[in-house]
């Protein structure tokens, strides 16, 4: 997906967990948002980050009549129906949701773009799910209630285990470890930790603490992970648009609507500054001769709200006491502020005080202000709340910030003990100072009027046609009333009778030089970076520019040349007019310049074009010249080749049957010899085996001769033999 569709589907996504609906508007934004689109240098759009500012999660527990809370918390009942895990009913009454079901079916389809916008921001589905459990969790926790002990005024205890059993699980949470964190607060005492019991009321208000701790953390989470998914490491132009609450004025308005106008009277400033008294002040320093225009001021309500001794100083300071109430605080404004001509105190209400506001007067009750402007959350619950099995529940709450907050609580309780063991000190010694709401507000919002000042600042000014929310009625003195009050009337009489447009004399010389006949033209560009005071021919180009104008058109300051609205652009179109003629005079020597180069290149290209033709026909004819005479010394040498052969062969031939004369010659001379030889080797044989034979013959003959003399003998000897024998 593209970047442009990741940062179109983040906005709504913000709006469902940011917006809310107040007695004047339906989606409300209840949180400041500075969004800056980041570019290139190309322009090409990179990416985006939003910058969030004094989210109203006070909203979470509480809501006025006829307003409700941010709008996921209904989406998620409306889904409950298909999440049987986070054990919500949509047709029950919550404490901490004003529910009305006519919106049932638009909640349903918002809650599908709230999905579609988590899964685009690359958040995954287990990190959904853990979500889910959260906004369940915080719907659970205010619906637990807490009774006395009995017989202990001082203790508190659950008043039902089994809702809180099911916010425990869906925080990942032990019901044990959350029920004593509710109902228990840990008290340093020396080197000692002690367990120090919580009244019903204070079991509450810790209740509803966590509730908003959870959500605040889950929003800051949220606008983390847009940010990695939308943003960039580093732009080097970017469009900021600040979208922040507009100036509210309620029937009962506490610390939020406090911050909210204090921000309201932060851009009003801005705004009169830019259009009206920056303006006035520049004419004045430029020698412009011009109508002065009166306007209200309102520096001297910011003095109120952050002067040294001013409101969010004096809150601080009370904040930071031991002995610090809602209604010492109240006193000591009325005090410090009674002569200041923007501050009033009401006559039937000690606890109030009313600030003067450019867009009218608003009373703040005090009640709660020093509890909102700490906004602590106990160190034993966020260690808990750090120790959770889900993920995302301990990705809000780090064990290093649960660890911090133990040791400010050391130091916080060390500070108590030194107070009440050093009563010279007094009842209101100071503890170690936190950082404030208030003081973060402020901050961060010097940081953001400090951004926006190196920027070219456009207003948007929104105005309400009405108060009751229909799209038809316009109510035309509500209307006066809101441009008067926003400033914009005295805007548009400064508009009317100023100089919109202004340049510096070297700028206006080097882009309109042009426009002048072509001496005065070369002179000024010739003069104009040589020249210490420029005025002059600034001057002379203007009286030949503006040849029959009056001085009402523009005006020549000490440094810069100021023009009535629209003088500017005609001075632009007569410029665009004199570089399009310059463009074509321009074109039309490059094109030249282009044609002739272009030229030159082709006939070059065509010579050597003709060289390669030329040397190719050469070379053909020369290849064809070489096989003919190849093919005619072929012929030649073939014919002395075969003579050659020919002779080769009869040579061999006589010298073949020459040999083959030898052969039979030798080979009959052979044969006879061997034939010789076999005759007389037979010859030889025969007479060898005739000899031996002959004297086989008469050996065979001598041994029957002895033999014959044997038998003689033995039949002499027979008979005398044969007696001896017996």
């Amino acid at each position: 997906m593209s970047i442009i569709q990741r940062i179109i589907q983040s906005n709504p996504l913000l709006e469902s967990f940011g917006n809310a609906a107040t007695a004047r508007n339906d989606n409300s934004s209840r949180f400041g948002k500075f969004t800056e689109l980041q570019f290139d240098v190309r322009g090409h759009l990179m990416g985006a980050r939003a910058h969030t500012y004094l989210l109203e999660k006070s909203r979470v527990t509480h809501q006025a009549p006829g307003e409700r809370t941010f709008h996921i918390l209904y989406q998620v009942l409306a889904e409950a129906s298909t999440l049987p895990h986070l054990h919500l009913d949509a047709s029950r009454r919550y404490r901490y949701v004003q529910q009305d079901p006519a919106d049932k079916v638009k909640l349903e389809h918002s809650w599908a773009d709230t999905q579609n916008g988590l899964t685009i921001v690359g958040i995954a589905d287990a990190m959904q799910s853990d979500l889910l459990r959260v906004l369940a969790a915080i719907l659970h926790l205010g619906e637990s209630d807490f009774e006395m002990v009995e017989g202990d005024v001082d203790s508190s205890q659950v008043a039902d285990a089994a809702v809180l059993a099911t916010a425990a699980d869906l925080l990942g949470l032990p019901v044990a470890h959350l029920e004593k964190v509710l109902t228990f607060r840990s008290v340093i005492v020396g080197r000692e930790v002690i367990s120090k019991p919580m009244t019903v009321d204070q079991a509450r208000d810790c209740r509803d603490a966590v509730a908003k701790s959870l959500y605040s953390s889950l929003f800051t989470w949220l606008v983390d992970q847009i940010n990695a998914a939308i943003g960039v490491g580093h732009a080097s132009h970017f469009i900021g648009i600040l979208d922040i609450f507009g100036f509210e004025a309620f029937v009962h308005n506490s610390f939020e609507q406090l911050c909210i106008n204090y921000a309201n009277e932060k851009l009003q400033q801005k705004f009169v500054q830019d259009v009206l008294k920056t303006v006035q002040v520049e004419y004045e320093e430029e020698g412009i001769s011009w109508h002065h225009v009166t306007f209200a001021d309102n520096q001297d309500v910011l003095d109120l709200i952050e002067g040294r001794l001013g409101v969010l100083s004096l809150l601080n300071e009370e904040s930071s006491l031991a002995t610090g109430t809602d209604a010492s605080f109240a006193h000591k404004l009325s005090a410090v502020m009674d002569n200041h001509a923007r501050f009033e105190t009401p006559r039937l209400h000690s606890s109030a005080f009313i600030i003067l506001h450019y867009a009218g007067k608003v009373l703040y009750d005090t009640n709660g202000f020093l509890d909102k402007h700490r906004d602590a959350l106990l160190p034993d619950i966020k260690k808990v709340l750090g120790e959770s099995s889900v993920h995302l529940v301990r990705t809000m709450f780090p064990t290093d910030m649960a660890s911090s907050s133990h040791r400010s609580l050391h130091r916080q309780s060390s500070s108590s003990s030194a107070t009440h063991h050093h009563a010279k000190r007094g009842p209101g010694v100071a503890a170690t100072r936190a950082v404030t709401v208030g003081t973060q507000f402020k901050e961060s919002l010097a940081r953001l009027m400090d951004k926006i000042s190196h920027t070219n600042v456009h207003y948007v000014r929104c105005i309400k046609p009405n108060s009751v929310k229909s799209p038809h009625a316009f109510h035309h003195e509500s209307i006066v009333d809101q441009l008067r009050c926003a400033g914009v009337i005295e805007a548009i009489r400064v508009s009317r009778s100023a100089y919109p447009s202004r340049l510096p004399h070297v700028d206006c010389i080097k882009r309109y030089a042009i426009l002048a006949p072509a001496a005065l033209a070369r002179r000024l560009l010739a003069e104009v970076d040589f020249v210490a005071d420029p005025k002059a021919q600034c001057s002379d180009l203007m009286g030949n520019l503006f040849p029959h104008g009056h001085i009402v058109d523009y005006q020549v300051g000490l440094s810069r040349v100021y023009f009535r609205e629209s003088i500017l652009d005609d001075l632009d179109k007569r410029r665009g007019v004199a570089l399009r003629r310059f463009a074509i005079r321009i074109q039309t020597t490059v094109k030249m310049f282009l044609a002739r180069r272009r030229f030159v290149k082709q006939r070059a290209a065509i010579v050597v074009v003709q060289a390669r033709g030329r040397g190719f026909v050469q070379r053909s004819r020369f290849r064809r010249v070489r096989r003919g005479v190849v093919a005619l010394q072929a012929v030649v040498r073939g014919r002395r080749a075969r003579h050659d052969v020919l002779q080769l062969r009869r040579v061999r031939a006589a010298t073949k049957l020459q040999a083959a004369a030898r052969m039979h010659r030798q080979r009959t001379q052979y044969l006879r010899e061997v034939a010789s030889i076999s005759t007389i080797q037979s010859f030889w044989r025969t007479m060898y085996r005739r000899r031996k034979l002959a004297k086989r013959m008469a050996q065979e003959q001598q041994q029957r001769a002895l033999g014959s003399k044997v038998l003689h003998l033995q039949s002499q000897f027979g008979g005398g033999g044969a007696a001896a024998g017996a």
